[in-house]
């Protein structure tokens, strides 16, 4: 029997706008080479592990394209696209993920909460961990790790100041 590990994940988002449910939608991911390369080294030749990860949004503005070629060194310069930095308190929100079971692992017991700063246009989200400051917004540090970027399925989304995002991420192989 032919078994392919096929890594994927989905993140799952509810808009918020005062305290009420605008909408809801997914962003299914793509793991780029960077991602791809460090769960294999982490499982299969001894690079140390990285914990926790962080999720960030992709800025629609000046947006050009994902490609399984980006690098966290890259957000903001170097990739198709930049980060959306009008959230949180200068923070990425943590993805604080439970043990895996049946091939999946995800947040969804303690879901990623994003405060949006300022009103602007959001296309899509991404993981990243390693690195000493892969927990702040607009970070590309040399030692940081891109792990997936998704795109939202119902197109870009016009956020205000004050939304509010509700990401669950879920990580399946």
């Amino acid at each position: 029997m032919l078994n392919k590990l096929d890594v994927k994940g989905i993140f799952k988002i509810q808009q918020y706008r005062n305290g009420k449910l605008l909408r809801e939608f997914l962003a299914p991911n793509a793991v780029v080479n960077q991602g791809k390369n460090t769960l294999l080294n982490v499982m299969f030749h001894g690079v140390a592990a990285s914990h926790p990860w962080y999720i960030g949004l992709i800025d629609a503005n000046g947006y050009a394209s994902l490609a399984a070629t980006d690098t966290y060194q890259g957000i903001n310069d170097g990739n198709g696209w930049s980060e959306f930095e009008d959230y949180g308190t200068g923070n990425r929100e943590e993805f604080e993920e439970e043990a895996a079971a049946s091939q999946a692992l995800s947040n969804s017991a303690t879901p990623a909460y994003i405060n949006i700063t300022a009103s602007g246009t959001v296309k899509g989200a991404f993981l990243v961990g390693y690195g000493a400051n892969a927990d702040v917004v607009g970070d590309n540090d040399v030692d940081g790790i891109l792990f997936c970027t998704a795109l939202f399925s119902v197109g870009d989304v016009e956020v205000a100041n004050e939304d509010q995002l509700k990401i669950v991420y879920t990580l399946t192989a």
